[in-house]
């Protein structure tokens, strides 16, 4: 039984770096990509670099939920869900704000088509 507790909690620990790895590799990826984006004075460079922090935000998420895992003290467990509600407040900011770049672009399109 201990065995498990501790293959449990291993692999936690990887599945949390994993995450935490694909989370940073999203987020400079999707910064390069808007920086190289603005540069070139392209058109959807916000909503673009939205959607990679999005990403790499959710898997921030993830790794966080996983986090739970470990946990053995109602301190650590507050701390950890802390963070979760202020990842999620800034999930549904960047949705948000995505939408609201999507819906610019739509009336911009429409007044060049008129």
């Amino acid at each position: 039984m201990i065995q498990l507790k501790e293959f449990i909690l291993k692999g936690g620990e990887v599945a949390v770096l994993f995450f935490e790895l694909l989370a940073l590799i999203m987020i400079i990826y999707a910064g390069c990509k808007g920086a190289i984006s603005l540069f070139k004075k392209e058109d959807n460079v916000a909503l673009d670099l939205l959607k990679g922090f999005s990403t790499g935000l959710s898997f921030l998420l993830g790794a966080e939920i996983l986090k739970t895992i470990a946990l053995e003290e109602v301190s650590e467990l507050m701390m950890v869900g802390g963070v979760i509600v202020m990842r999620v407040a800034l999930s549904i900011l960047i949705h948000w704000e995505m939408k609201q770049e999507q819906h610019e672009r739509e009336l911009e399109m429409t007044k060049t088509e008129l």
